[in-house]
């Protein structure tokens, strides 16, 4: 365990050094000087902790936070509280979301999409939940009713992930917004869900064919039979979504921010997207054009 906790340090360290100084370029004031001060715990450990926490097999991120402090105080000799913790996760969203763009994977023509719904609590605490009041919304899924959100992946034909989108539950699949279809190309591989003229023809325009199996009131569809075989593979990104779900911790109903939730969901995303890399190297001209 040690030794994987140093070699995901080092990989989100020399992100972290490469990072900063352009973050720090393009954030945006009123005009006004601000002080920024450095905290106790530097981003890097901050960004090490909450994604680790996704591959140690904990459950509870409190519990994890005090083994830590109990037993890798060595290599994290300035922890703090639990809640200045939960305080300073906020401050890793952005840093986490341009760590998964590195991380992310590369379209080679073929992808594949799909959506599971991410439940925030049980569905008959839904009228007292106060978290997601006004945020997370109810919905239907071939499980059942969930209160909460869906999160649209797209992966390549090994399972991994080019680009996600959360959207409520209550967001038809065919409104899945645009921006997640920016990094793809080719053929788009997806379930029913997404059959809609109006997404075939904007996902056309831009050099992407979406193939899905027909409904019943359909007209028949002319399909190659390399097409029709490579549909029945969409079962790749359902196996993505159990590893996420199950053994990384993605979806649990223990949130009290709307904002760590997203940091979870980023943490979660970024540590399966480790186990595509053996090795991990970064230069600055990959992450000027990212950020």
């Amino acid at each position: 365990m040690e030794e994987e906790l140093t070699k995901l340090f080092i990989f989100v360290d020399d992100f972290c050094n490469i990072f900063e100084p352009i973050w720090s370029k393009k954030l945006l004031t009123d005009g006004v000087k601000c002080r920024l001060r450095k905290h106790e715990l530097a981003l890097s450990e901050l960004m090490t902790i909450l994604i680790f926490f996704h591959l140690s097999g904990f459950k509870c991120l409190k519990k994890f936070y005090f083994f830590l402090r109990k037993y890798h105080k060595k290599e994290f000799p300035k922890l703090g509280s639990y809640n200045r913790f939960v305080e300073l996760q906020q401050s890793a969203c952005v840093p986490l979301f341009i760590f998964f763009k590195c991380l992310s994977g590369k379209c080679d023509g073929e992808s594949f999409i799909d959506a599971t719904a991410l439940p925030v609590c049980h569905i008959k605490r839904e009228h007292s939940h106060k978290t997601f009041a006004g945020i997370a919304k109810k919905s239907k899924s071939t499980m059942g009713w969930f209160f909460g959100f869906k999160l649209h992946l797209i992966t390549t034909k090994y399972g991994h992930p080019i680009d996600f989108a959360l959207t409520k539950g209550n967001v038809d699949d065919r409104k899945v917004p645009k921006s997640i279809f920016s990094k793809i190309f080719g053929k788009l591989f997806g379930d029913m869900g997404y059959i809609s003229k109006q997404l075939f023809s904007d996902l056309k325009s831009k050099m992407i064919h979406v193939i899905t199996a027909i409904k019943k009131n359909m007209k028949p569809q002319i399909m190659t039979l390399i097409d029709n075989e490579k549909l029945k593979k969409r079962g790749i990104v359902e196996t993505t979504f159990n590893v996420l779900k199950n053994n990384l911790n993605l979806q649990h109903t223990r949130h009290r921010s709307p904002a760590n939730y997203i940091v979870n969901i980023l943490g979660a995303m970024c540590a399966y997207c480790m186990r595509f890399f053996s090795d991990f190297a970064m230069s600055h001209k990959h992450l000027e054009a990212i950020a």
